[in-house]
C-alpha cells in the first residue's frame, strides 16, 4: 500500500460510499478553506488502484519552515480494522514528516456513546476501543480537558430524528415558546448571498467573510440553505388584541368567581396571574402599533444550515438580543425542523458543552438544545499525531500561533 494523492472525481467517487462521509470531507470544504490561506490536498491509502482509505487534508504554514495538517472531521477509514488503520497512519507520518510537518490534527465524526438526559452520565458503546487503536497510533487526545469553544468542532453532539418530529415531540417548556413567537408574528423565510451582510451582526463571530465563503462553498451543489426569521407587525398587533380579548373575558370571570369565593388563595393567584397576561398583553399591541407603522417586516436572526447526505447540520444561528422577548431561537429551530423533516432523517444541533450542570458556562445553550428533545452523543474527540516534539512544543508556546490553531474550522 502506499499515499497517492486523488484527483477529485476518485475521491468523490470514494466519498460517497464511505459510512463516515461528511460536509467537511467534501471538495467544497477544501475549497471554502482554500480561501483562508489554507492549501488542501485529497490522498487516498491505495493498493493496485484500490482505495482503502482517504481524507481532505488542509495543510498550512504556521512558522519558520513548520507546517500542519489537519484531516478535519475525521480520516475516511475502517477505525475498527487496526492493522489497515496502523498501516495509513505509519505511511502518513513519512508523507508528511519529510515535508517539515510538525503534527497532523483529527476529529472524526465517531461516536463512542450516549448521554442519558437524566444523569448525563455516557453510556459508553464499542466505538470506546477506537480510543486504544489512537493512542497505540501516536496520537494524542487534546480534547479530554478541553469544553465546548476551546476545540475546533464540540465533542458533544446532539441529533434530532426528523421521522415523527412535530409540536408533540418536544419539551412543553420549548412547546410554549414556539407558541409564543407564533402568536407575536414571528415567521422565516430563505435567504440568498445577497442577505448575508446584513444577518453577520447576529451570528457567531468568525471571520468577516466566512458566511460568504461557506454559503458560496456549497450553494453551487444546493447543499447549504438560510434562514430568515422575521417579525411580521400585522399577525404581531392581530394576534395580541386577540390575546387580550380572551385574557379580559378570563380576568372578568376569575374576579367575579374571587368575589363568591370570598378572596382564597387559590384564586387570588389565578387572578394576580391574570392581571399580569394582561398587561403583557397590552403593551404587546402598543410594541406592535408601532412596528406597523413603519408597514415592513422587521428581521431578526439567522440560521445557515449544511446538507450532508441524509442529515442537515444547523451550522450557525443567531439573533437580535433586542428581541430575545420574542425568543426567536426556539421558533427559529423548530422552524427549520418542520422545513426538512420530510426529505431528511436527522438535524444536528451542532454541538453541547460537556458540562450539563446548572452552574455550567452554557448550560442555558445546552437546556435549549434538549428542549427538542435529541439524542446526546459523546464523539471521540480531537487529536494530534506529533511528527517533531520539539517544534510542536514551541508552536504551541507561541500564544499568537496557539490561537490560529485553535481556530481553524
Amino acid at each position: 500500500m502506499h499515499i497517492e494523492e486523488l484527483t477529485l472525481e476518485r475521491f468523490e467517487e470514494f466519498v460517497s460510499k464511505h459510512p463516515l462521509k461528511n460536509y467537511c470531507q467534501t471538495i467544497n470544504y477544501g475549497i471554502m478553506m482554500g480561501q483562508y490561506d489554507y492549501d488542501y490536498e485529497f490522498i487516498g491509502l491505495v493498493e493496485n488502484n484500490r482505495i482503502y482509505a482517504a481524507s481532505l487534508m488542509l495543510t498550512k504554514r504556521v512558522g519558520h519552515k513548520m507546517y500542519f495538517a489537519y484531516a478535519p472531521k475525521g480520516f475516511l477509514i475502517d477505525y475498527t480494522n487496526k492493522d489497515l488503520f496502523q498501516e495509513f497512519v505509519t505511511l502518513l507520518k513519512d508523507y508528511y514528516k519529510k515535508r517539515n510537518f510538525v503534527f497532523i490534527k483529527i476529529n472524526p465524526e465517531i461516536a463512542i456513546g450516549e448521554v442519558n438526559k437524566k444523569t448525563f452520565n455516557t453510556q459508553y458503546n464499542n466505538n470506546y476501543q477506537i480510543n486504544k487503536t489512537l493512542q497505540e497510533s501516536g496520537f494524542t487526545n487534546i480534547s479530554a480537558n478541553e469544553d465546548f469553544d476551546e476545540t475546533l468542532f464540540p465533542t458533544f453532539t446532539s441529533i434530532v430524528s426528523l421521522k415523527n418530529f412535530g409540536i408533540q415531540s418536544i419539551s412543553k417548556n420549548t412547546i410554549n415558546k414556539v407558541r409564543k413567537g407564533i402568536r407575536m408574528g414571528l415567521h422565516t423565510e430563505l435567504g440568498s448571498i445577497d442577505d448575508i451582510k446584513n444577518i453577520k451582526k447576529y451570528m457567531p463571530k468568525i471571520d468577516d467573510f466566512y458566511y460568504d465563503d461557506f454559503y458560496n462553498a456549497f450553494k453551487k451543489d444546493n447543499l447549504v440553505d438560510l434562514f430568515l426569521i422575521y417579525i411580521e407587525p400585522e399577525d404581531y398587533l392581530i394576534n395580541a388584541q386577540q390575546a387580550y380579548t380572551e385574557e379580559a373575558e378570563r380576568n372578568s370571570y376569575l374576579n367575579k368567581k374571587m368575589i363568591e369565593a370570598h378572596q382564597n388563595n387559590h384564586n387570588i393567584n389565578k387572578k394576580m396571574n391574570s392581571d399580569r397576561a394582561l398587561l403583557s398583553y397590552k403593551n404587546e399591541i402598543v410594541e406592535a402599533s408601532k412596528m406597523l407603522s413603519n408597514k415592513k417586516r422587521i428581521y431578526i436572526g439567522a440560521a445557515m444550515t449544511v446538507k450532508d447526505g441524509a442529515r442537515v447540520h444547523i451550522i450557525a444561528s443567531g439573533y437580535d438580543k433586542n428581541f430575545k422577548h420574542f425568543v426567536p431561537n426556539y421558533y427559529l429551530y423548530y422552524s427549520i425542523m418542520n422545513y426538512y423533516k420530510n426529505d431528511f432523517a436527522y438535524i444536528d444541533l451542532n454541538g453541547m458543552s460537556k458540562d450539563f450542570s446548572k452552574t455550567g458556562k452554557y448550560y442555558g445553550v445546552n437546556n435549549f438544545k434538549l428542549g427538542f428533545n435529541p439524542k446526546v452523543y459523546e464523539l471521540i474527540g480531537e487529536h494530534d499525531l506529533i511528527l517533531s516534539s520539539n517544534n510542536y512544543k514551541i508552536l504551541f508556546d507561541n500564544t499568537f500561533i496557539s490561537n490560529i490553531l485553535k481556530k481553524i474550522k
